[in-house]
């Protein structure tokens, strides 16, 4: 199979809308018509808040939004990460996020480039692991990945912060309506076993 020669470098404001296209499969996370609304614009508020979020991702010595070019176009991205180990551990790892390759350059090694400058930043870094999270229902990308050696050691689950108060504010008032359902039981117990010791008391 050919592969095409590709270069990285560091993502700029300018590739915006590039990379909304590329990442709207992701950022729908699941949700086919937020992806394509995404997708769908071109000139508003979401160019902008990419531009954004790129040159704060470029200011940040701990983050990396890498692109991969073919003939000076952009044909794939990654999103790198200096995270903790482990809250107890002075180890580091870089994270791989939002590995994107557009379609009719999947197979050419844009992926491949990409992690390569993972790897490479991983031990710039003296970060011993590499970790990466891919979407669950993207079965080529974590096949990829898995030919690459990385193997599955937790399942990433998202939940929106919304629907996550509101399922504890339900939580909590069932637990309500609990115990005043156990406090009516007890007292109607009360009652019913008042008038036999009633009545055993005025027998005697």
């Amino acid at each position: 199979m050919h592969r095409w020669p590709v270069t990285v470098r560091e993502a700029v404001p300018a590739d915006a809308s590039v990379l909304l296209d590329l990442l709207a499969d992701l950022d729908g996370a699941g949700r086919p018509e937020a992806a394509s609304a995404d997708a769908a614009v071109s000139g508003g508020p979401a160019v902008t808040e990419a531009q954004a979020a790129v040159a704060r991702t470029a200011a940040d010595p701990d983050e990396r939004l890498v692109v991969g070019l073919v003939d000076d176009a952009v044909a794939g991205v990654v999103h790198l990460r200096r995270v903790a180990v482990s809250p107890v551990r002075v180890q580091q790892a870089v994270q791989v996020t939002a590995l994107s390759v557009t379609a009719q350059h999947r197979g050419k090694g844009v992926a491949t480039a990409l992690v390569s400058v993972a790897t490479a930043w991983a031990e710039e870094k003296d970060a011993p692991f590499v970790v990466t999270a891919m979407p669950a229902r993207d079965r080529e990308a974590n096949r990829y990945v898995t030919r690459l050696g990385f193997s599955q050691a937790a399942v990433l689950r998202v939940a929106a912060t919304g629907a996550l108060r509101s399922r504890f504010a339900g939580m909590a008032a069932g637990s309500r309506d609990t115990g005043r359902l156990i406090a009516v039981r007890r007292t109607l117990r009360r009652r019913q076993a008042a008038p036999a010791t009633e009545g055993a008391a005025g027998s005697s």
